[in-house]
């Protein structure tokens, strides 16, 4: 007889199974992009001096940024390529130049270099350090990068293309994948209307350019051949975000915490923004949260067989009764 016992096992059982088939078994964590994603590459590059203190271990917050946090996640480790590791994202950096300090072609317009690579350079960088067709296979590859795009555009640089920038990461993506890459988590922009250092009357602005950003992103990876690109939300997790504070544990999305709260470790722990653009220790936490959700996804099916097993169960239970 099947009893109510037998159902909580068996669902014990599947779960059990279900969650191990999907660890998936990332080898390794390889991160592009930009301050929002570097572990200290701009910091080791400026021998110690940048980001200053009380930026917390040559990154841009208060804490580890959502890249760390996610390798954590996935038991493997993300410390900057200047010292060897693999996280290749650096501070500044823009999604693409009209041509890149070695002699990369970006889309026409991408922009002036800021000195440090762009995100399609290092994703370059590395390919040439491991030679063409030899990325690892089993690897998660994150790209996120373009805010630095729409600074610029919004800060009156003509050179800016962020649209142009946008069609860039499609060709990124590509490049990766060309190169023996499978795993790939792209972040489309957060919504940039909300960041504290957005002049006060450009806010509509900079959501626009966002939401334009993200359009074009969005249709370039629909292109992508092969691989398998997985697309984290971060203008729709930040819009939540903003729109209900407390069910994130936050009390102020709004204010720059550094300039207007710090007063030392843990007085800003209830802010989204550390600085003037970019999220606390709280808010990285969030997003690799969304993002570990992303790359190990529960399937859809999975709380529904559940259900049904331990409603076999209670019937069986409530016949017997």
């Amino acid at each position: 007889m099947f009893t109510f016992t037998h159902a909580r096992n068996l669902c014990a059982l599947v779960l059990s199974l279900s969650l191990s088939s999907l660890s998936y078994g990332y080898t390794q964590l390889f991160s592009f992009g930009d301050s929002l994603s570097d572990r200290g590459n701009v910091f080791a590059f400026s021998g110690g001096t940048n980001p200053p203190s009380p930026y917390f271990n040559g990154q841009f917050s208060n804490g580890d940024v959502w890249t760390g946090l996610l390798a954590a996640q996935l038991g493997v480790t993300s410390s900057p390529s200047l010292l060897g590791g693999t996280n290749h994202a650096w501070g500044g950096a823009r999604t693409c130049y009209a041509v890149d300090p070695d002699g990369i072609v970006g889309e026409p317009g991408c922009g002036v270099g800021s000195g440090v690579p762009s995100t399609e350079q290092q994703v370059q960088d590395y390919i040439d350090a491991v030679g063409a067709g030899n990325l690892d296979s089993g690897a998660l590859y994150t790209i996120w990068t373009g805010g630095n795009d729409i600074n610029g555009a919004l800060g009156g640089d003509t050179t800016a293309d962020y649209l142009g920038a946008a069609e860039t990461v499609e060709d990124i993506a590509q490049n990766l994948i060309s190169n023996g890459a499978v795993h790939i988590l792209v972040n489309n922009l957060p919504n940039l209307g909300l960041v504290p250092g957005i002049p006060a009357g450009f806010e509509f602005v900079a959501e626009g350019f966002t939401l334009n950003f993200n359009s074009a992103l969005a249709a370039g990876l629909a292109n992508v051949i092969g691989g398998n690109i997985m697309l984290l939300d971060a203008y729709d997790l930040t819009n939540q975000i903003a729109a209900d504070p407390g069910a994130y544990g936050l009390t102020n999305v709004d204010d720059n915490c550094l300039a207007t709260a710090y007063a030392g470790p843990g007085t800003c722990d209830g802010h989204l923004f550390w600085d003037d653009l970019h999220p606390t220790a709280a808010g990285h936490i969030l997003i690799a949260d969304a993002a570990y959700a992303q790359v190990i996804p529960v399937p859809a099916a999975l709380p529904l067989l559940l259900s049904a097993l331990l409603g076999l169960g209670a019937a069986k239970r409530a016949r017997k009764a």
